[in-house]
């Protein structure tokens, strides 16, 4: 069986930076955040630097952008329920990796806080060029771990994108309360 785990929301915790960073930079959130959405997609995939959003954001707002916001204001923690489980899979026998829609600033926090020593492989859609909800990004995953949609659980914090999973035959849990992990996984 393969496992295929999100990091944000599912394995890490505390993911939000926008609020600190609009406030660095004197923005109004809502409108940071709605111009972010715009080039969250590039950034995710792979095509845009978090360097080229930052200039970006000078010319546009004309605010001096003086650190990796996107470094400085993510301060990720552990989810251990989640790792708990990590862990039983792994004790099971089973294949464990994620399979995350980041970008390189954060990626590199992850492989800081060492985040993939428990995992058989970990896959980032910078670095695959695919993202989630996109069929692709399942596909990819399960072709180079050599498995089939039969024989993989993909969980995932957000409905579209285990849905995705689900519409081409994984098992994709909805990861929404501890108490459903608990109750399906036997944690």
């Amino acid at each position: 069986m393969l496992y295929i785990f999100d990091l944000g929301g599912v394995l890490i915790k505390n993911i939000q930076f926008m609020s600190e960073m609009s406030q660095k930079l004197k923005l109004d959130e809502s409108v940071l955040r709605e111009d972010y959405l715009q080039y969250e997609k590039p950034m995710m995939d792979g095509y845009m630097k978090s360097e080229d959003y930052y200039d970006h954001l000078e010319r546009k707002f004309k605010v001096k952008c003086t650190e990796p916001y996107f470094v400085t204001c993510f301060k990720p923690t552990r989810n251990q329920i989640m790792w708990d489980l990590v862990s039983k899979a792994k004790n099971e026998g089973h294949k464990v990796v994620i399979g995350s829609n980041t970008f390189a600033p954060h990626w590199d926090i992850f492989i800081e806080h060492n985040c993939f020593k428990d995992m058989t492989n970990a896959y980032a859609s910078h670095l695959i060029h695919l993202s989630k909800p996109d069929v692709a990004f399942y596909q990819e995953i399960m072709d180079k771990e050599g498995e089939t949609p039969e024989n993989t659980i993909f969980i995932d914090d957000t409905k579209c994108n285990t849905d995705s999973a689900s519409s081409i035959g994984i098992e994709g849990f909805w990861y929404n309360s501890d108490d459903a992990l608990k109750a399906r996984f036997r944690l």
